[in-house]
C-alpha cells in the first residue's frame, strides 16, 4: 500500500430511507433499512439504540453486521463483527479500534465519516471495493446507520452491514487477509437531519473510472 494515490470525492444524496431501500442491491443491506425505517418510525425520529433492533427481523443481514462504538475524537471501537465477515476476513477484531483497519492515509476521512453519521445524523449506502492478500478483488455494499448510544462515554454507535455483491468463491479462500478496502461510491443518507455537504470522501485513485 506504499505509494498509494489518493484522491478527494464526493459523495451522492439520498433523500430519505425509502430511497435508499430501492437502491439497495443486496438483501442484508435492504433487510437492515428496511428494519431501521420501521425503529425510527416508531420511535417518532428518535435514534433507536441496538437493544432495539429484533435480530429476527434482520437474520440475513445479521452474519454480515458489524456494530461500533464511537466517542467522538476518541474511539471508534468493534462491538459486534458477524460470523460471515469473521470467515471472509479471517479475523475477530471486537474489542479493536475501528481505525487500526483503515489505511493510515485515510485514517482522518473515515474517523471524519463515523463522526458525522452519530453527530448529524445520517446514514450512508456505499460501494466499497476490497482487495485480499488471495489477489481477489471484490465489490461490496455497505449501509451505515446511526444509533443512540448504549455505553458510557460513547456518542453514539453505527451499525453496518457490509455484503458481496457477488458471491461466488469467496468462502473458499484459504488466504483471507483482507489487505485494502476503497470506497468506489458513497452515498449519504439524509434521515431528516440533512447531510454534510461539505464532506469529501479519500479514495484510491485506483477509482478514478468507476
Amino acid at each position: 500500500m506504499e505509494g498509494m494515490a489518493w484522491r478527494k470525492k464526493k459523495p451522492g444524496y439520498i433523500a430519505s430511507l425509502n430511497d435508499a431501500e430501492i437502491r439497495c442491491e443486496t438483501t442484508p443491506a435492504k433487510e437492515m433499512v428496511q428494519a431501521y425505517s420501521r425503529l425510527l418510525k416508531n420511535s417518532g425520529g428518535t435514534l433507536p439504540a441496538f437493544r432495539d433492533l429484533d435480530l429476527r427481523e434482520v437474520r440475513h443481514a445479521a452474519t454480515h453486521m458489524a456494530l461500533c462504538s464511537i466517542g467522538i475524537g476518541d474511539h471508534c471501537t468493534i462491538r459486534f463483527f458477524g460470523e460471515e465477515l469473521k470467515q471472509r476476513v479471517g479475523v475477530d477484531p471486537v474489542g479493536r479500534n475501528f481505525f487500526d483497519f483503515v489505511h493510515p492515509d485515510r485514517t482522518d476521512s473515515i474517523r471524519q465519516v463515523m463522526e458525522m453519521l452519530v453527530s448529524r445524523p445520517c446514514g450512508y449506502l456505499a460501494k466499497v471495493r476490497q482487495e485480499f492478500a488471495s489477489g481477489r478483488t471484490i465489490v461490496v455494499e455497505t449501509v451505515a446507520l446511526p444509533l443512540a448510544p448504549s455505553r458510557a462515554g460513547d456518542d453514539g454507535q453505527v451499525v453496518l452491514t457490509d455484503t458481496p455483491t457477488k458471491f461466488a468463491g469467496i468462502t473458499l479462500e484459504k488466504n483471507k487477509v483482507l489487505l485494502s478496502a476503497d470506497v468506489v461510491q458513497r452515498d449519504l443518507i439524509d434521515l431528516g437531519y440533512g447531510v454534510d455537504e461539505d464532506f469529501e470522501d479519500l479514495v484510491s485513485d485506483e477509482n478514478r473510472t468507476a
